[in-house]
This record gives C-alpha cells, structure tokens and sequence, in this order.
C-alpha cells in the first residue's frame, strides 16, 4: 500500500526532460521537477511513455516556464485510474504543485461541481530553512567510498537510484531534503554534521 506521505520525488527514477524519449511504457504517477527539487506538477498516466512522448503532454510548455527540467516517476502504481487518482490527489495536497494549483483554482472558479473541487488544500503553515554545506557532496563521497558495499547496495537501502546519489555528490542537486540527507547518514552509519536547527 502506497504513503504518500513517505514519498520523495527526488529518490525516485528519473530522467531529464530533454530524454524524455527514455521513459518507461508503465502506468505511473509522476512529479515535473526543477534543479533546485522543487515540484511544478504532479500527474497520473496509464502509460508514462504514451504521456510524454507518443502523445505530447499539454503541461509541457508550462513546466518548461516553471522551470522543470526533469520527470521522476511513482512506479508500481494501481492499475485502477480511480485509485491512482486518489494517491495523486493527495500527493497534490502534500506538496502543491504550483500548476496543479492554478488548474483546481480554475476549476473552482468554472465547476464548482467537479470532482477534483472536493479535494482543497488545507492551511498548513511551513519553515523553510536553506543553508549552504560546501563540500558536502565531497563528504558523502568519501563516506561512501569508505563503504564495503557496492553503490548499488546502498541506493536500494534508501530506495534511491544510483543517479540521484551522484547528483548528490557531485552537487548537481542544488537543494537537498534533510530527510534524504538522514537516510544516507543512515546507511552509511556516518554524521555528516548538518545542522538546520536554529
């Protein structure tokens, strides 16, 4: 059974927008992201590939000026649109993705009967903390390293793939979840000393 409070897009496959020819034939939620982690749209599909590629998606050019660069991917998902609907419209809640917003916004304006009316974000109030970490890529790949175990070991322990994690190393995530960061202190049994507290 699927949380999607326990989901993170960024531990999930993915490929950037310009590849998006790679994507798998698999029926999937999806996240469009930007290079800083942030979510502009989250979307459900039968089939990710017929989405994207066969059939041109109709978001495309707004994510593009949202500033997505790339698609990750929910993957098993229920065959049964009705329950992928229900895991993307709570995801959408979680994470509130700037298009989707604008979409439900519009349709509460023009139908107010329509069924994605009946699910509205609820007052939620968030701290944000941002701070700079210089080397820190460099320190988890020493740790890593440092590790008996192969990449591939460690990336199925957190569920990430091992392009994620080189992103991370090699600092091409600009923006990295403490919660991520947690779990790969945890499977490499190191403090990396971040601190967000203030």
């Amino acid at each position: 059974m699927i949380n999607p409070s326990a989901i993170n897009p960024l531990t999930l496959p993915s490929v950037p927008l310009s590849e998006r020819s790679h994507l798998p034939e698999i029926p999937a939620i999806y996240f469009c992201l930007t290079p800083t982690g942030t979510t502009v749209y989250i979307g459900e599909t039968s089939n990710l590939y017929d989405r994207w590629v066969r059939y041109s998606h109709s978001k495309k050019q707004q994510c593009q000026k949202c500033g997505c660069d790339s698609i990750a991917w929910l993957s098993p998902v229920p065959e049964v649109r009705f329950h992928r609907l229900l895991i993307e419209k709570e995801l959408i809640r979680l994470h509130q993705p700037v298009l989707n917003m604008q979409m439900w916004n519009g349709l509460r304006r023009h139908n107010p009967g329509r069924f994605y009316n009946s699910v509205q974000p609820e007052l939620q109030a968030r701290k944000i903390v941002e701070r700079e970490f210089p080397g820190l890529g460099t320190r988890i790949k020493r740790a890593r390293e440092a590790d008996s175990r192969s990449l591939i070991q460690l990336c199925a322990e957190i569920d990430m793939t091992p392009a994620n994690w080189y992103k991370i190393e090699n600092e091409e995530t600009k923006v990295l979840p403490l919660e991520t960061l947690r779990k790969i202190e945890g499977v490499l049994r190191v403090d990396l000393e971040v601190n967000l507290d203030d």
